[in-house]
């Protein structure tokens, strides 16, 4: 076992192990979903450490290897020695790429040679970063344990990624027209902002008791005096949305949580 450290990262001592490794990773807070990866082989020509990212990509990744969509099943060492090969990870990138090829290339990222395992990549809502802010891993509808990728765009949409062994893309997930920041964190700091929820999804809106320049959607950032509504964001699970604003000097921020 091990913890993360403030930034994300972790080590754990291969020695005396084998691979393939299925890496499990848990908020003890419970507000996070788990997360996991997999680690098919390790180079015996190199004695540097072996990076294994574990993120919600990863975990999609995970989940094309197994039959039922349940990234889990890896946690049997027999399940996971037959189904974890270099082969069988490289068609799960694969795969997945191929869904999220539009996302990965409004993020400047190439889909061909993009390894979500192994690319090493900070936390700062850019390039990979952003890619993973803008898709969810969420259950799919009828597949008990199993998970599905959505896109930010309109998860509610027929727009998805079913992961299981079988998958296939027919078409690539769309890309939001808008940039997100997602927070696993909640706080209300200004007590002169308020959030509602309309219509299918929630329409983000921010109430100042002054006039700001407020945060970007689509149309890019709006000046507002009284209200400044946001177009809808659809949110799949629970997540906390960060809205942004300045005053002046005065950098503004507040995060709410709206759930579907």
């Amino acid at each position: 076992m091990a913890t993360t450290d403030a930034n994300g990262n972790y080590q754990v001592p291969l020695a005396g192990l084998t691979a393939p490794f299925a890496i499990f990773a848990t908020d003890p807070s419970g507000a996070a979903q788990p997360l996991t990866s997999v680690v098919a082989s390790v180079p015996t020509s190199s004695s540097g450490p072996v990076i294994a990212n574990v993120t919600t990509l990863t975990t999609a990744v995970s989940a094309l290897m197994t039959q039922s969509g349940n990234p889990f099943d890896l946690a049997d060492s027999k399940t996971l020695s037959t189904l974890v090969t270099p082969a069988s990870v490289a068609g799960a990138v694969k795969t997945l790429n191929a869904a999220l090829s539009r996302i990965l290339r409004a993020n400047n990222v190439d889909s061909k040679s993009f390894d979500p395992i192994a690319t090493p990549f900070p936390a700062n809502q850019t390039r990979p970063d952003a890619v993973i802010d803008t898709v969810q891993v969420i259950p799919a509808t009828g597949s008990p344990g199993g998970l599905q990728l959505i896109s930010n765009a309109n998860p509610n949409s027929s727009a998805k990624l079913v992961l299981n062994s079988s998958a296939s893309v027919a078409a690539p997930l769309p890309v939001p027209p808008a940039d997100a920041v997602f927070s696993t964190q909640g706080s209300g700091p200004m007590d002169n902002i308020m959030g509602y929820g309309q219509g299918t999804g929630y329409a983000a809106s921010v109430i100042y008791s002054m006039s700001v320049t407020a945060g970007i959607d689509q149309n890019g950032a709006q000046g507002c005096t009284t209200a400044c509504s946001f177009a809808a964001v659809v949110l799949g699970i629970d997540r906390s949305l960060e809205l942004d604003s300045n005053y002046g000097p005065i950098s503004l921020g507040a995060y709410w949580g709206y759930s579907d």
